[in-house]
């Protein structure tokens, strides 16, 4: 990964192992923009831009809308929200990995916030951004990479936020990163006690983020975000009709 406007194209998987196997994938790409930069990107299609276009990027629909007030702009939203989980990203840049708005639509359960230290080619950190769809609520895991390998990075930590109804909250995630110039595979297994319960990930290509490669996008994944947004519901009924526990909202129960 390049601290550069790019776009990635791949595809998402996850994995159920317990207590029953369920397994599924899809065709994904996300965009990877220099936050600072965001209006050299837009500038070159002209059917992308902050509004009005087939392909949108409004720093509202990002860090649950934190920007814009005040006139701050994203970049220095994800700072502060860096500065306030104790992470110093007041130098350096910022790549955010996400999908935008196309067609009108979004839909990002998970944007990764990438630093990368001044002069550096690799990240240091990640802001990890969590969405859960019933509930429209987020959360931020700060992430300090650790290497574990030729091009590989590591970081563990306790699950803080309820995502999935047939996921308990008693789980630690195991995050695996592998970066390649023109490759990133991100892996996330969820562990209760010694047992892998799930693993959810993806594998990306990197594209350079020219007109061309732009209009390809919209051609092939205009209608991606809804179809995800479907998939998701669909896959939930699933795993109820198979029989996997129902873990109600921390904060519901809590309420009663």
């Amino acid at each position: 990964m390049k601290p550069e406007h790019a776009l990635y194209s791949g595809r998402v998987w996850h994995h159920r192992e317990q207590p029953v196997t369920h397994q599924f994938s899809y065709p994904l790409w996300l965009l990877a923009v220099d936050l600072d930069d965001t209006e050299a990107l837009l500038s070159r299609h002209r059917l992308w831009g902050r509004k009005r276009r087939l392909v949108t990027v409004r720093d509202t629909d990002y860090l649950a809308g934190e920007a814009g007030a005040g006139a701050r702009t994203l970049a220095r939203a994800v700072r502060d929200k860096a500065a306030s989980l104790g992470m110093d990203w007041r130098e350096g840049r910022v790549i955010m990995l996400a999908q935008p708005r196309l067609f009108g639509w979004l839909f990002n359960p998970l944007v990764l916030y990438w630093h990368f230290a001044p002069g550096s080619e690799r990240p240091d950190q990640v802001l990890a951004e969590v969405s859960n769809t019933p509930w429209h609520q987020t959360h931020w895991y700060p992430l300090t990479l650790s290497p574990a390998g030729d091009n590989t990075w590591q970081v563990e930590h306790d699950k803080a936020f309820h995502v999935s109804p047939f996921m308990g909250m008693f789980m630690r995630y195991r995050w695996t990163v592998v970066m390649h110039d023109a490759r990133l595979t991100v892996r996330i297994e969820n562990w209760e006690r010694e047992n892998r319960v799930f693993t959810a990930g993806m594998t990306l290509e990197r594209q350079v983020a020219d007109s061309a490669s732009m209009g390809k996008v919209i051609r092939r994944f205009g209608w991606q975000t809804l179809r995800v947004s479907a998939g998701i519901y669909a896959q939930a009924f699933r795993l109820w009709r198979k029989g996997v526990p129902f873990h109600g909202h921390p904060d519901k129960q809590l309420s009663k």
